[in-house]
């Protein structure tokens, strides 16, 4: 490539056999803010996610993933809207995997709850029918 972007911009597949390892120091980082996993986890929803392949790749070849322009529109990430970072991706994927604990955590909550519920129910029941029982033994 006559003018790279990168130090490394390299127009075509890279194998990497081994690891493949991003940078993500803290205290190379700034501006942090807290990510609402709810929000993440709703434009995840709304993200097409498809399998394709590449002009260039062989037919049988596939691919799985949304194409950048969607990601960049759901949660303004990265560079710009034809490239997607991993690392991006794996916060996106990562925000609404803890979403998605908070929600079976809140729901098993609410299940146990209404177990209990319904045994205390139940409970009452029995109790309601064997006072009935013995009301009617009497007559």
């Amino acid at each position: 490539m006559a003018n790279p972007q990168e130090r490394l911009h390299v127009n075509g597949n890279i194998l990497v056999e081994g690891n493949l390892t991003e940078y993500s120091d803290r205290n190379a980082k700034t501006a942090f803010r807290p990510v609402d996993g709810a929000s993440v986890l709703a434009a995840l929803m709304r993200t097409p996610v498809s399998t394709w392949r590449y002009k260039n790749d062989p037919a049988t070849v596939r691919h799985m993933g949304p194409v950048a322009q969607d990601f960049y529109a759901a949660f303004g990430l990265g560079i710009d809207e034809r490239h997607i970072a991993p690392l991006d991706a794996n916060g996106v994927a990562l925000a609404a995997i803890q979403e998605l604990q908070r929600r079976a955590e809140a729901s098993n909550a609410r299940i146990t709850q209404l177990e209990q519920e319904n045994a205390d129910l139940a409970a009452r029941l029995a109790a309601l029918e064997q006072a009935l029982a013995e009301l009617q033994a009497g007559k």
